[in-house]
């Protein structure tokens, strides 16, 4: 199952999965109040996805969390993308000792989320 396929119903459950992991852990720590969070891209469900939700829970705060998105230097897909303001493809050898993280094309759900946090 792919978090980057053209069918949008199947990454849509996969993102709200992935919230899961914040909804549990404020959960258990209520008062749990980070400064920055440090989201690792690759396709971007995941950053997405997670600061979809710290941009949610924290939206009526003067100083929301900084959200940083981190990915390899030759899969840079989302910086470029940011810096473009549009979805940029990154292509060619992408080695990483995360190579779950080489993706040179950000998730078409993705992206809108990412650019607007």
């Amino acid at each position: 199952i792919s978090d980057t396929e053209d069918e949008l119903k199947i990454p849509l459950y996969i993102m709200q999965g992935y919230m899961s992991i914040l909804q549990e852990a404020f959960e258990q720590e209520p008062e749990l109040r980070p400064t920055h969070v440090f989201l690792q891209c690759g396709v971007g469900s995941f950053a997405s996805s997670l600061a979809a939700f710290i941009v949610n829970r924290f939206r009526n705060e003067e100083n929301p969390p900084v959200i940083i998105g981190v990915e390899p230097s030759q899969a840079d897909c989302f910086f470029r993308s940011a810096q473009t303001g549009q979805f940029e493809i990154v292509e060619g050898e992408m080695n990483s000792i995360m190579a779950g993280l080489c993706c040179g094309v950000p998730s078409t759900m993705a992206f809108p989320i990412m650019r607007e946090t």
